[in-house]
């Protein structure tokens, strides 16, 4: 998946889900999308000045729209449900709701090191199909995407809470 994506970033080209989408994007080509896709060591990072808080967060993808230049943040997911329930209400999952906050966190990260976001982020689901008559040692993959409306307004209040709390006793 990530390769796929390398390729159009590096040929600028947009990706066939975002063709199919009608959106006007390419995968972002930045001098630190390796650094802000590590999540382990690095991510896309954000000193808070008045906290003396690293924040940091390893995105899967961050795109940017043609038209206005804004990121689009995105994330790869990765399951195997059956067809009429692979997409249908998947945000509303209770289970996907740390999905939410990851997107959101993105957002208010990249914001914070300067860059415009757009709203809508989103979330590429690849399903393992269940439809076939046989296994064969190979999985056949669908692939989606899932809009989200991103929200990082929150953020900022509950950093602040976070760092009051580990600076209690």
């Amino acid at each position: 998946c990530k390769k796929e994506f390398d390729y159009h970033r590096e040929k600028q080209t947009s990706h066939p889900i975002m063709k199919k989408n009608g959106l006007n994007a390419v995968p972002f080509k930045h001098k630190d999308i390796e650094k802000w896709q590590n999540s382990r060591t690095q991510g896309v990072q954000y000193i808070h000045p008045e906290l003396n808080l690293r924040l940091a967060g390893g995105i899967d993808d961050v795109w940017q729209n043609l038209e206005t230049q804004e990121l689009i943040v995105v994330d790869y997911k990765a399951q195997s449900k059956s067809e009429e329930k692979k997409i249908n209400g998947y945000l509303e999952d209770v289970y996907h709701e740390g999905y939410k906050l990851q997107l959101n966190f993105y957002k208010y990260l990249f914001e914070k090191n300067g860059f415009k976001v757009k709203k809508k982020g989103y979330f590429v689901v690849y399903n393992a199909t269940k439809e076939v008559d046989s296994f064969d040692n190979k999985l056949q993959f669908t692939c989606d995407l899932v809009p989200y409306d991103t929200d990082s307004s929150h953020i900022e209040k509950k950093i602040i809470e976070m760092k009051k709390l580990m600076d209690s006793k």
